[in-house]
């Protein structure tokens, strides 16, 4: 059997426990007596209800006690007999809730129903092959969720060091890998497929709850199930699956206890409440929606009249009751960070806000339904326009336009969308958005909502109250979340997810109600609709399983695929391992910015703190390893801490590393990433010593995404001693900060068109650095004094500003001066000095503490005596 196959069947009890064995006797307890024949709607609440009881045990074990699998396996065992003991005493009660609004469910299942669970069935399979093929590879898990569970696997605690987002979803990792009995990744896996399994399950209850329908909630699930993003994300092993499932429910109860005055109802979306703030804490978002609902409902029923009071006081005490119940096992993590000296709320850094999109392609659910209730009004049209045929189809043809125009532009990036896979990438999710909306599109956005609006308005006004209501309050509950997303984080679409059921739902309430009964009654209709429901199965499949095709006879084992989906940083991670196995040690290593390495090094010193970017060599303190990278650069530059010297010194490593030193001959030395070298011949040793990623000798490692270069930290380096061939018999001082010490030069007989390498030697003083960036410059003068070529830029490769020099460091200034191809012959020499490239002046040149008058040096060989160049031809 499949090394990756094993752990998904053999773990399924586990997490079956965990998910149903907790979970579906705490549905029978809390949820309302005449609701238990549903065993769709029992067992999608159970789903929601086992992890967060489960983790939350664990989270109280692995605080104050010790995180063991036997511990755990107990604590649940008890949790789910309280459950089981709570509904076994209320299994008599037959008293239905109070104005009950459920309708019963039609038997048995129409043939229909029966294909579209047969739908959802085949896509979860496909997600379940695919969660079970690959070890965690997306960002987010390697950053902080399966990290953090092998971290609890191995400390059986939760360290205090850790904060950042709640831990539900590791302590689910932590608990199916101990059951394992080792650290795995596709035994932690098991459970992803179980969660999208529950947020498809919680878009049925939505729809049977909210829209007293079962085929509203068999279409809302099958519609988000097919929703191609859903898909392509669900392998992901990410918090925003578990987040839609929780959010999902915690708002279809909500609704429930609204309309109802059902306290049960009320503690459910309570615990949905807390499950999704557990979760992350954008969840939260879903109590700004129940604020928003009951500040609108006391807007629209003037509770300042005495008379409208208790009917408000009966809701607000479901939405406290909500709060009150959210509030210990929501709460919990974020009291702990406070307690431990954390932020007790960590939200995505400023630089994702700048990265939201705010462009037509977030707005696509909403601009579908408003389409398809456009044309609806066709079919349906209000009483004043019904006999007036040009206004009955173009408004609503009108309103479809303005959407579109409001949304297409920035949504599509027309210009490139053609070009290779492009349109698939885009119907993927990702292809960018062309641009932020602009000014006329969000007036034509508004335009088409508002004429749609004005269209419905005498629909909307025949409506039931009931009917307005449930809609009222669907939007209420998504919009706070829809408003902070669409904002702060539409970098990606994964982050929608939690408010994608509640659009979907109105779509598949919609199509229940105005569309399923006309279409059935005609001959054509089930096959239309059987038409769109297979060509979304296959557009869900494909983009789900995309990338696992391409690699499902490539890669033999988990490492293949780690290099697969991560190429450059699986590169670092085999060089730390080779390294690690040839020293017998285990380097301490810097690497600021990138998240993902200490998963594949969960006990070694990692340091990859955003927080304290270092700047200089000496902030990287004892460490042996410092890998440069590009996130680190993005967020030096982000944090105003760029150029710095750290990045210098790198800039200087890799640049002597790439050079090949000519011999006296002329040509170049092998092998390639040899670094320049000293008088001796022996390499010259830079502060930071690139390492080859490859055997190919390449520094970098660069998959298109990121980009890093590891260098061996080499501190002796500042301090190497210099002895140059052509060494000055005086004390020449520079300004007032850097002695010249000397130069070397391979040959003073010169071709024109040649490389000549120069190397010359700095010492800084006491007074380093300077104020200013100083220039190098060369000149090569005749006989007289004549300019016949020039060379100018910034030390050491153009990588070492002078405004980084340090006290006594050893600066060797390479430089590989190419020759005009113009060149008269005859003698030659090399003057050289500092220059402020922003004003042209030169630094003055002191002899032994006499000033000398001249603003440069002429080159001297040993024993001292006229510095000839023979330029010949």
């Amino acid at each position: 059997m499949a090394s990756w196959l094993e752990p998904t069947i053999v773990m399924v009890p586990f997490a079956a426990w965990m998910f149903l064995g907790v979970g579906v006797p705490w549905a029978l307890a809390l949820l309302p007596r005449n609701l238990w024949a549903d065993r769709t709607l029992v067992i999608g609440t159970g789903m929601a209800l086992g992890p967060l009881g489960h983790t939350a045990l664990m989270f109280g074990l692995g605080t104050a006690g010790r995180l063991r699998i036997e511990w755990t396996l107990a604590g649940s065992a008890l949790l789910a007999a309280v459950g089981l003991g709570i509904a076994w005493q209320r299994r008599e009660d037959l008293e239905l809730t109070p104005t009950v609004y459920y309708a019963p469910l039609p038997k048995p299942l129409t043939q229909f129903e029966l294909f579209l669970i047969a739908v959802i069935t085949v896509v979860l399979l496909a997600n379940v092959v695919v969660s079970a093929y690959w070890p965690f590879v997306a960002y987010d898990p390697l950053w902080v969720y399966g990290y953090n569970a092998k971290v609890f696997f191995l400390e059986e605690a939760i360290p205090d060091d850790i904060g950042y987002y709640p831990q539900m979803l590791p302590l689910g990792y932590t608990y199916m890998q101990q059951a394992w009995g080792a650290i795995n990744d596709h035994a932690a896996r098991v459970i992803v497929p179980w969660f999208n399994l529950g947020s498809v399950l919680m878009a049925y209850v939505l729809g049977r709850v909210v829209f007293e329908s079962r085929r509203t909630g068999l279409l809302a699930a099958t519609i988000w199930v097919l929703y191609p993003h859903v898909l392509a994300w669900g392998g992901a092993g990410d918090l925003e699956l578990p987040l839609t499932m929780y959010f999902t429910g915690g708002a279809a109860f909500f609704i429930a206890a609204w309309r109802t005055g059902d306290i049960r109802h009320a503690v459910l979306a309570g615990l949905m409440l807390a499950g999704a703030v557990w979760t992350k804490p954008t969840g939260g978002a879903l109590a700004l929606g129940v604020l928003l609902v009951a500040a609108g409902y006391a807007a629209l029923n003037r509770v300042d009249r005495p008379a409208n009071r208790p009917a408000f006081g009966r809701k607000l005490r479901l939405a406290v009751i909500m709060a009150l119940v959210a509030a210990p096992l929501g709460g919990m993590w974020y009291v702990r960070n406070l307690a431990l000296g954390h932020d007790p709320l960590v939200f995505p850094a400023g630089y994702w806000h700048d990265q939201a999109q705010r462009s037509g392609q977030e707005l696509g659910w909403p601009v579908l339904l408003a389409s398809l209730v456009a044309l609806l009004l066709v079919v349906y049209p209000p009483a004043r326009i019904a006999e007036r045929r040009l206004l009955r189809f173009g408004l609503p043809l009108l309103v479809v336009i303005l959407l579109l125009a409001g949304t297409l532009p920035s949504a599509i990036p027309f210009d490139t969308i053609t070009e290779g896979d492009n349109l698939w990438q885009w119907a993927r999710g990702d292809l960018g958005a062309a641009h932020k909306l602009n000014v006329p599109e969000i007036f034509a956005l508004l335009a088409g909502f508002g004429l749609l609006a004005w269209l419905g308005r005498d629909v909307w006004r025949e409506w039931p109250d009931e009917r307005r209501t449930t809609l009222l309050l669907v939007w209420g509950l998504l919009l706070p979340y829809a408003l902070l997303w669409f904002w702060n984080y539409s970098y990606h679409y994964r982050l929608s997810f939690p408010i994608v059921p509640l659009l979907v739902v109105q779509l598949a309430a919609l199509i229940d109600g105005a569309l399923w009964t006309p279409l059935a009654d005609r001959r054509w209709g089930p096959l239309l609709g059987g038409a769109v429901v297979t060509a979304g199965t296959a557009l869900a499949l494909v983009a789900g399983v995309e990338f696992t095709s391409k690699h499902w006879g490539d890669l033999q084992n988990d490492e293949d695929k780690y290099d697969a989906a991560n190429p450059a940083l699986m590169q670092v991670v085999h060089l730390l391992e080779e390294r690690a196995a040839d020293t017998n040690s285990t380097p301490v290593v810097v690497i600021p910015g990138e998240d993902r390495l200490p998963f594949f090094f969960p006990e070694w010193d990692i340091r990859n703190s955003r927080a304290d970017l270092p700047t200089s060599v000496e902030d990287l303190g004892d460490a042996d390893i410092f890998v440069d990278n590009s996130v680190y650069r993005r967020l030096a530059i982000q944090d105003g801490l760029w150029p710095n010297a750290l990045v210098a010194e790198a800039e200087v490593g890799a640049a002597y590393a790439s050079i090949r030193p000519l011999r006296t001959d002329g040509t170049f030395e092998a092998p390639v990433n040899q670094t320049a070298t000293g008088p001796d011949g022996a390499r010259w040793p830079t502060v930071l010593d690139p390492l080859p990623l490859d055997v190919t000798g390449a520094l970098p490692a660069d998959d298109g995404n990121f980009r890093y270069v590891v260098y061996r930290i080499n501190r002796d380096a500042r301090t190497t001693p210099m002895t140059p061939v052509a060494a000055q018999e005086s004390e020449v001082l520079v300004g007032d900060f850097v002695v010249f010490l000397g130069h070397d030069l391979v040959t003073l007989q010169w071709q024109p068109g040649e490389k000549v390498a120069l190397a010359l030697y700095w010492q800084p003083t006491d007074t380093a650095p300077p104020a200013l960036d100083y220039s190098v410059y060369i000149h090569l003068l005749d006989a007289d004094g004549n300019l016949l070529a020039q060379w100018d830029g910034v030390p050491m490769q153009g990588q070492y500003p002078a405004r980084f020099w340090r006290p006594g460091e050893s600066l060797l200034d390479y430089w590989l001066l190419r020759l005009p191809e113009e060149l008269p012959s005859g003698p030659a020499q090399l003057r050289i000095g500092l220059y402020d490239p922003a004003s042209g002046e030169r630094l003055p040149v002191t002899v032994d503490g006499e000033p000398t008058g001249a603003d440069g040096i002429t080159l001297h060989p040993r024993p001292a005596g006229d510095f000839w160049i023979e330029v010949q031809w």
